[in-house]
């Protein structure tokens, strides 16, 4: 496109012919007015022999163009390709039908309604057959949702998932940071996590893409594990040997899997994370856990005893008296899993929670307690015998998108935690909360859940853990988007969403009181071994 070279404007009114059969009107008052282009009034006006204005008497004009670009004098701030059918701002890199590059301190995208509306999405992911995959949903006052579609009437060949325990032992949660960062967290090496549960992993090892993975699809096998744990336990306690009688829409274009909806990349255009179609109907929000972008692995160890300085409760948020959920104060947990929370307690911004970052931990803790169940059942026979945007530069804890609630307060973000990592938080800041308790009684309410193995109808041959949206709307309601057999004004099917990452408060809490009661079984035992 060529450049036109204004004249600094003078009046109101003065004008400026550029191209044959183009003048251009300067209106207002100088220099706070703008230049107008008249185009001929004979039916079509080419200008380059690429950009024709259509004189149609209507009040919008058609302008039929290869693209369009806005330049600061220095480099391209906004370019729209009409080819490519892409839009880019701020310098943003090649690929991707939306892009984004931003400055320090700036998000990249907010989205902010303008009513509070409980379940309202933010951003619809829909399949290439347009129907909905996954959502980012307000979900109260200062929170949001992550969800991907979960509905029963989009499966097939449910059945109960068993063998949790097993699969669980053959996780491997890793403590390292990112070759490009000094961030310590806790994780997993995606192509190990791969073996495991396929679904929560995109990509393959050492392949053109780096893996990433998205850690709330481990929450249905965690689940799994954990219930089986439990009815050992249960097992255990009630042994003879143990009494002692002393009482935006996002659409596709084709239907290939583990295509993005949108990548996140670090200030190198490096990836950081993404929002991938991980099924017909589901999405997985990953963060890259590629081995080769890590070093400093070693094994997660002494998981139990970082896991029980976690205290899950139940509270409501000051914005919301009514609705009670389950989850963490921020500042607290941050003791315990620092990468998981974002702001410091009493700061300027409230603080934002990723119950995601988690799993690991909650992998690492629950493998050490299956472990010493092994030991506890081993221990009974022998006494029987006797859990794509790009950053412009590289510090951490800057937001990829934010999510405002309809009074401008925080709902949530997608953050980047570290070089190669992000985090998908939702607001936590103790301030935002009131009739905080402690989560008490979660294994009667843990043991309500019912993890399934299954496909989505549109996808048989892909076969996923995880959950029957309406099953698991009966115990934690704050997870689950819609309502059972819900249908529009037309008669269609509005199906549910589930943000697994919402269990992870129960999870814990459940794992705390199993592991009291494992400390027990241990201390007697050691008493009976004694005598």
């Amino acid at each position: 496109m060529a450049a036109i070279n204004f004249p600094t404007a003078t009046a109101n009114g003065q004008t400026f012919e550029a191209d044959t059969g183009v003048i251009y009107t300067y209106v207002g008052t100088p220099p706070n007015g703008f230049w107008s282009g008249t185009f001929g009034t004979a039916g079509l006006t080419t200008l380059d022999g690429r950009y024709i204005a259509k004189n149609d008497g209507n009040t919008v004009q058609t302008i039929l163009t290869q693209g369009l670009k806005f330049n600061n004098g220095t480099s391209d701030t906004v370019v729209i390709d009409g080819v490519n059918g892409q839009f880019k701002l701020g310098n943003a890199p090649a690929g991707g039908t939306l892009g984004v590059k931003f400055a320090a301190s700036t998000s990249g995208i907010v989205v902010e309604p303008t009513t509070v509306t409980l379940n309202q999405s933010y951003i619809d992911f829909n399949n290439s057959a347009g129907a909905i995959a996954g959502q980012i949903t307000q979900n109260g006052t200062n929170t949001v949702n992550y969800s991907t579609s979960s509905d029963y009437r989009l499966k097939e060949n449910v059945t109960g998932l068993s063998n949790g325990i097993a699969r669980i032992k053959q996780l491997l949660p890793k403590r390292f940071n990112f070759i490009d960062s000094d961030v310590t967290v806790d994780g997993f090496l995606a192509h190990e996590a791969q073996v495991v549960v396929p679904e929560a992993v995109t990509g393959e090892k050492d392949g053109e893409r780096m893996q990433s993975i998205d850690q709330s699809k481990l929450v249905p096998v965690l689940t799994a594990g954990l219930l089986e744990s439990i009815a050992k336990i249960e097992a255990l306690e009630q042994d003879d040997k143990y009494s002692f009688n002393n009482s935006v829409v996002v659409k596709q274009s084709s239907s290939l899997l583990n295509q993005p909806f949108a990548s996140f990349l670090n200030s190198k255009n490096e990836s950081a994370g993404s929002i991938v179609q991980n099924s017909i109907n589901s999405v997985a929000y990953t963060t890259v856990s590629d081995y080769r972008l890590q070093e400093n692995t070693t094994e997660l160890v002494e998981a139990t005893q970082r896991f029980k300085g976690l205290a899950p409760k139940q509270f409501n948020f000051t914005a919301d008296p009514n609705l009670t959920i389950d989850g963490f104060v921020a500042h607290e947990a941050q003791a315990v899993v620092p990468e998981a929370v974002i702001g410091q307690k009493d700061g300027s911004f409230f603080q934002s929670i990723d119950h995601s970052k988690f799993v690991p931990l909650i992998t690492g803790a629950l493998q050490e307690s299956i472990t010493r169940i092994d030991s506890l059942e081993t221990d009974k026979n022998k006494i029987s015998d006797e859990l794509t945007i790009k950053q412009s530069d590289s510090l951490l804890n800057k937001s990829f998108v934010s999510f405002l609630n309809s009074v401008g307060g925080p709902a949530g973000a997608i953050i980047q935690n570290g070089v190669n990592s992000v985090t998908y938080s939702t607001s936590s800041d103790y301030r935002l909360k009131d009739n905080v308790v402690e989560l008490t009684a979660a294994i009667p309410r843990l043991k309500q859940l019912s993890p399934k193995r299954f496909n989505f109808t549109e996808a048989a041959d892909v076969t996923v853990d995880g959950f029957l949206a309406h099953e698991a709307q009966i115990v934690v309601p704050e997870a689950v988007t819609g309502t059972h057999n819900q249908l529009d004004d037309n008669g269609n099917p509005v199906y549910q969403g589930i943000d697994q990452s919402r269990l992870v408060p129960l999870l814990t809490a459940a794992l705390q009181e199993a592991i009291s009661r494992i400390e027990v079984l241990e201390t007697k035992i050691t008493t009976l071994e004694g005598s």
